[in-house]
């Protein structure tokens, strides 16, 4: 890959540049300022393939840094590492909801940042893979033959709401979470009760209308004190809070859903309804085991969600049980990769996976 290394510090440019460039083989530039990376993205002939750079850095900090970055034209889907010896929550959070992609405290081992970059690397195909997907069959409207421009399963970004995470980058934040033994965090599910005959009835622009709409109420009720959340697909959403809730599950639930109502968007439409599941503690787990916790959540909240069905939908969504079953396997997977600490080959570099499918064929607007 090609790499922009940003750091202030002269030693930690040498050394990181001499491993990335030696051991990894990957061709290393650095920048020994915000300035100067930004001046090395503005010349480059193609966008740099990962971004390393440091937090605590004069005039222009490392945050500010990704989300200039991130404004810039072709670094969408840019992995970007902070590299940085700021350890407390407060800076955790502050990169994560500007953009960055994972999160490595200094000081670090070599093995471990070579870890990273591969996950990222993945994480890049795997985004831009999403990015250019195409509308498959089964995914058109019931009426008509607009296709949806996106599946229900689909992991969505949801970017104009300010708590929310990229999931991948989310479960990234949990795991830096876990280093610094957040023990009393609990994950809470949050799903679009009869999901499936919301996307029937939508096209793609109100149906990503709606899930704002709930992501917004679900970050003003749910997330009040602070936290994170996810849109994972299926109409669930996964949530951080970063305060304990003292409300009972029922009476949460229907403050969430008074608040949806009120602000849900589509005009003539009532707004579906949301179910909350049940607070699942994340303890001081493994990596492994906090990815058990979110399919616990996730189970959590479909089960309720078939509590409060009728018992002649509950037969035909008890029917649709494999949905779930999926995402419990792609946890479990998940779960297991990260067990065995990523010991799977880096992927094949591929000339860098074709320049990332020609930068994404390029992005809309640019």
């Amino acid at each position: 890959m090609r790499i922009l290394l940003v750091d202030d510090d002269p030693e930690i440019l040498c050394l990181v540049t001499q491993f990335l460039t030696l051991s990894t083989h990957h061709d290393v530039l650095p920048a020994a300022s915000a300035q100067e990376a930004l001046e090395a993205i503005s010349k480059a002939r193609e966008p740099f393939d990962c971004l390393l750079a440091d937090i605590q850095m004069p005039t222009v900090d490392g945050i500010a840094l990704v989300e200039m970055v991130r404004e810039t034209p072709g670094y969408r889907h840019t992995p970007i590492i902070m590299l940085t010896a700021m350890q407390d929550k407060a800076h955790l959070d502050r990169a994560f909801f500007s953009g960055a992609s994972d999160y490595v405290a200094k000081p670090f081992e070599f093995p471990e940042l070579q870890k990273r970059l591969q996950q990222a690397q993945k994480l890049a195909v795997e985004k831009t893979r999403a990015s250019l997907a195409v509308p498959v069959a089964g995914d058109f409207r019931d009426m008509g033959s607009e296709p949806m421009g996106m599946a229900l399963s689909d992991a969505i970004t949801l970017p104009a709401v300010a708590a929310s995470l990229d999931y991948t980058e989310f479960e990234n934040y949990i795991r830096q979470l876990l280093r610094r033994q957040l023990a009393s965090i609990a994950t809470i599910a949050v799903k679009v009760d009869k999901v499936d005959r919301v996307y029937a009835a939508s096209t793609t622009e109100t149906f990503r209308t709606m899930l704002g709409d709930a992501a917004t109420a679900i970050g003003d009720v749910l997330l009040s004190g602070g936290g994170a959340m996810s849109y994972r697909g299926n109409g669930i959403f996964l949530c951080l809070p970063e305060k304990e809730r003292k409300m009972r599950r029922k009476a949460l639930q229907t403050k969430l859903n008074q608040r949806f109502t009120a602000s849900f968007a589509p005009a003539g439409c009532s707004a579906p309804k949301l179910v909350v599941g049940d607070p699942v503690p994340l303890g001081r787990r493994s990596d492994a085991q906090a990815l058990d916790t979110l399919a616990d959540a996730i189970e959590s909240v479909e089960t309720h969600a078939l509590d409060g069905s009728d018992i002649f939908e509950v037969h035909g969504r008890l029917m649709k049980q494999q949905r779930f079953n999926d995402e419990q396997r792609r946890l479990e997977k998940r779960a297991f990769k990260s067990l065995l600490n990523d010991s799977l080959a880096p992927p094949a570099d591929d000339a860098w996976t074709r320049r990332l499918f020609r930068r994404a064929r390029p992005e809309p607007g640019t």
